[in-house]
């Protein structure tokens, strides 16, 4: 009996085609990861933009929005807001300027103001004890005898009540410590309250 023979030419050809196909679906495969990694490159780099300090100038004012990394909002002036990384836990609209200056300070017996009036938006409090630093350029005038004492006076808003009933808003102002590091003075605040800041030396 003859044993069954197969063509060994048709063999070849179906062996060829199923190569071509899988080859074929093979590199349409990598094609299409390919793609995907393309579309969502760019969603890495915006997340990475966003994630890095601001840093903005102005000339009486600037504005910015401020997140988790921190940043700088610096005036012409050198008047200088800086805000650590992990002080905000939210991204905040955030207003530096040069303030109207308060009459208050005109006529002190034992100290004076030093520098603008400066004003802060919004009203904040920092986390993780990291506090946010305000600082102006500063030297001391020459033939001053004795070491000055510095400080910071805040500007606070008085209770609702007064508020409401008086139709205008009422404020206080508190004073605490700033320190002259270098040519620069420095006062550093964990709670911010929307308001004017004057820096103080004594005569």
């Amino acid at each position: 009996m003859r044993k069954p023979t197969f063509p060994l030419q048709g063999l070849r050809k179906a062996a060829l085609g199923l190569g071509i196909v899988l080859s074929s679906g093979f590199a349409l495969g990598c094609g299409a990861r390919n793609d995907k990694v393309v579309e969502s490159a760019p969603s890495h780099q915006n997340a990475y933009r966003d994630e890095r300090p601001v840093y903005r100038q102005g000339q009486d004012r600037v504005d910015a929005e401020i997140g988790a990394w921190g940043g700088v909002l610096t005036l012409a002036n050198g008047a200088r807001l800086e805000i650590p990384r992990g002080a905000l836990e939210a991204t905040t609209a955030l207003s530096f300027r040069i303030a109207e200056a308060s009459k208050i300070f005109a006529h002190r017996d034992h100290d004076g103001p030093v520098g603008p009036s400066l004003l802060i938006e919004p009203a904040m409090k920092v986390s993780g004890g990291k506090p946010i630093a305000l600082s102006i350029p500063f030297e001391l005038p020459s033939g001053k005898e004795g070491k000055p004492e510095f400080s910071i006076a805040t500007e606070f808003r008085k209770d609702e009540q007064r508020m409401s009933s008086l139709g205008t808003t009422q404020t206080r102002w508190e004073f605490g410590p700033a320190e002259l590091r270098g040519e620069r003075l420095f006062a550093l605040y964990e709670e911010v309250q929307g308001l004017r800041h004057q820096f103080l030396m004594s005569k």
